[in-house]
């Protein structure tokens, strides 16, 4: 389950996918969506733009930010510079 990022330039967004992972039979009930932050040790989640326990992005598996957010506290990325993104999966196990 590794996480792509694509920019999309005219609407100044970045959007976050990933695939399904392995569930052994327990269903996925929510994702954490992790960004690492400018300092390129700490991973953040934004429960706004990126909650992984909203329907639509646990279904479609995506979520999208704006640059202006990753630009701003906490991520604090500079413009042009590449969005790191983990994302851990949760289900009734774990």
């Amino acid at each position: 389950m590794t996480p792509t990022t694509t920019m999309n330039e005219l609407a100044n967004t970045v959007t976050i996918n990933w695939s399904e992972p392995v569930n052994n039979g327990a269903s996925i009930i929510s994702y954490k969506i992790q960004i690492r932050t400018a300092d390129l040790e700490t991973y953040l989640e934004d429960p706004v733009n990126c909650d992984g326990s909203h329907l639509v992005v646990l279904a479609s598996r995506q979520c999208v930010i704006s640059v202006q957010r990753l630009m701003s506290a906490p991520y604090s990325l500079l413009k042009g510079t590449s969005v790191f993104v983990r994302v851990l999966a949760l289900n009734v196990m774990g």
